[in-house]
């Protein structure tokens, strides 16, 4: 349909990453992030900003 929504509050990730329309994740690769997405076998774009989220990146990677 085209159509596409904006949720402003909490989302719950594993719902939105098991959806058959989500094909990508961007993230900033914290450890929950990573797992989540992971397991939900969705192909993650690394954005990592700071602390444990170079490394996380480099091992998802």
């Amino acid at each position: 349909m085209g159509l596409g929504m904006v949720v402003r509050d909490w989302a719950p990730p594993l719902e939105i990453l098991g959806h058959v329309s989500t094909g990508g994740f961007m993230s900033h690769c914290g450890w929950n992030s990573c797992m989540e997405s992971i397991t939900m076998g969705v192909p993650i774009a690394a954005w990592p900003m700071h602390s444990d989220q170079p490394q996380n990146s480099l091992l998802v990677t």
